[in-house]
């Protein structure tokens, strides 16, 4: 296949994989619903700086991803394919900026299999086409590294004393997209993009990269968009904003201390125990892939070429950010999405030069077989049954010799197909990857949509308290968690006052005659003391592992 056509076909790759993004089912919760909310209030509000849930500040993350999505409202309306729009267009700028790591590894055919190998991730499925800060992270993270590759590569290939011309622009794109990373999810998005890339200076030898002036202009691009929201944030929500987004939802993150609001907390292991959930299939390649692509850079004295240092980067992103991420105290599966883009570009590189190569190491030979077997073994059960079918044809057909010749002909075809993909030889590589991705796109399609949170959406609550006609400023809400709120206000587009304490709840109920309350029930049942008799219970949901009671109160 010619670059043109390889490029072609990734092209539309893209297209096809972000449009298919944009109607992966209703908005998730807690954090597709919470963003999507935060966006729409945006656009109401019209203040696209300060990002507020319901009325309260909400300065987790910086405004990109919701002034995005506010805007994506503002064209298109409140709905939940608009939400994803922003999302839809980072998926498809990250499907190009895969294939360009690949391709500078690997050529072309490695670019295209590092597409493949990120459309057939499960973490891509669960997370990569919602619409959440996790993206535009996603997109800028693999950008810088794509600019640290542009520099290595300019450098490896150019001209013996003009190696170092030409990496102004590619540095410069390095501290680019880390300022938009950071605008995207705060600092944290700096250290996905720094620790890899120091870790690459020191695996390939690119000690050129600090001897460049750019790093004047690219340290200033760094931090003044961050800085300059900051100073917003400061003006427009106040000292307690400020201290809100710097200690909650950055230094209390890494370290959590007493009183710490944010949770998921958990011990340095974590990660190794959700990998397979966010990694699969291509877990499975990984140690063969980091061995294949670091072994021979690290036994070399002299700096690589330009590939296989840039193979090396890649191969040591996701181990290298897997050691960072496991560091901080607060832990979720969802933070290893932005390591995601360089496990499939490793891995794109390792099939295309695995897959014709006429020996390889016994890693590599046990590797293929673990990813054949499954396809193996499904092959052979479907050519089974297919032989079982055909051979009882013999009771309705004169032709009964021809019919059993016919049924044993399809079985050994089908089992020598299988003991091909199970093989060691070059020739069953490519096949058994192919095969793999196939079957790992289809379960992502057709499974992970419908894997998840939406047993605990509170949209069919939203829509009947709605229908019900007691929305309005008479109608409160008891108890209520964050995503909670955020389901209600996006689906009726009315923010429903809630009240956390008993003490709050009872004041409200002694200035009001008359009104409606939804409360949910667990640790903070509703305890209405001197007020129970106001009360009627009109409607009650189970939704999840949760039960909701809506009340009308008179006076």
């Amino acid at each position: 296949m010619t670059p043109a056509r390889t490029f072609r076909l990734v092209l539309a790759v893209a297209i096809v994989t972000s449009a298919l993004g944009l109607f992966a089912g209703p908005l998730r919760a807690p954090d597709e619903i919470r963003t999507a909310e935060i966006a729409r209030e945006m656009a109401v509000t019209g203040d696209y700086l300060v990002p507020r849930l319901c009325g309260d500040l909400f300065v987790e993350h910086p405004p990109l991803q919701y002034a995005l999505m506010g805007a994506s409202f503002d064209l298109f309306g409140v709905t939940d394919v608009a939400a994803r729009v922003p999302s839809a267009i980072f998926g498809f700028l990250l499907i190009l900026v895969i294939y360009a790591l690949g391709r500078k590894a690997g050529g072309e055919r490695a670019g295209l299999f590092g597409v493949l190998a990120w459309l057939s991730l499960h973490g891509f499925y669960q997370y990569g086409t919602r619409g959440m800060v996790d993206v535009p992270l996603t997109l800028f993270t693999a950008l810088a590294w794509l600019g640290f590759v542009l520099a290595l590569t300019r450098v490896r290939e150019a001209p013996a004393g003009e190696g170092r011309k030409g990496i102004f622009a590619a540095v410069l794109l390095i501290y680019a997209a880390a300022a938009m990373a950071q605008l995207s999810k705060g600092p944290v998005g700096l250290v996905f993009i720094a620790g890899p890339v120091l870790a690459g200076v020191l695996l390939t030898r690119s000690f050129f990269l600090w001897r460049t002036t750019a790093h004047l202009f690219g340290l200033l691009l760094l931090f003044a968009p961050l800085a300059i929201w900051v100073g917003l944030l400061r003006s427009r929500g106040g000292q307690d904003a400020f201290e809100m987004f710097v200690y909650q939802s950055f230094l209390y993150r890494i370290i959590p201390v007493k009183g710490y609001l944010g949770g998921h907390q958990h011990g340095p292991l974590y990660y190794f125990s959700h990998l397979p959930g966010m990694a699969l299939p291509w877990l499975i390649a990984l140690p063969a892939v980091l061995t294949g692509l670091l072994t021979g850079l690290l036994a070399r004295r002299r700096p690589a070429d330009a590939k296989q240092s840039v193979a090396c980067f890649l191969a040591a992103v996701f181990p290298v950010g897997l050691l960072l991420l496991s560091i901080p105290g607060t832990k979720r599966p969802l933070y290893l999405l932005p390591l995601l883009p360089a496990l499939a570009a490793a891995t794109g590189v390792w099939i295309a030069l695995r897959a014709k190569a006429p020996a390889t190491s016994r890693l590599d030979q046990v590797t293929f077989v673990i990813l054949g077997l499954p396809i193996a073994a499904a092959l052979g059960i479907l050519t089974g049954i297919a032989a079982a079918l055909v051979a009882p044809i013999h009771l309705l057909s004169p032709r009964t010799a021809s019919t059993r010749i016919r049924a044993g002909g399809l079985l050994r075809r089908g089992f020598s197909t299988a003991r091909e993909l199970i093989g060691t030889r070059a020739a069953s590589r490519s096949p058994v990857t192919v095969w793999t991705m196939a079957i790992a796109t289809v379960l992502g399609l057709v499974v992970v949509p419908h894997i998840g949170s939406h047993a605990s959406d509170l949209t069919p609550l939203a829509r009947e308290v709605e229908t019900a006609g007691v929305l309005g400023p008479d109608l409160v809400s008891y108890d209520f968690r964050e995503r909670d709120r955020a389901v209600i206000s996006f689906r009726t587009g009315v923010i429903v006052p809630n009240f956390d304490f008993p003490g709050d709840l009872a004041r409200f109920l002694d200035s009001r005659e008359s009104g409606h309350l939804v409360a949910r029930r667990g640790k903070g049942d509703l305890k209405l003391g001197a007020h129970e008799r106001r009360f009627t219970r009109l409607k009650t949901w189970s939704i999840g592992r949760r039960t909701y009671d809506l009340y009308r109160f008179t006076k």
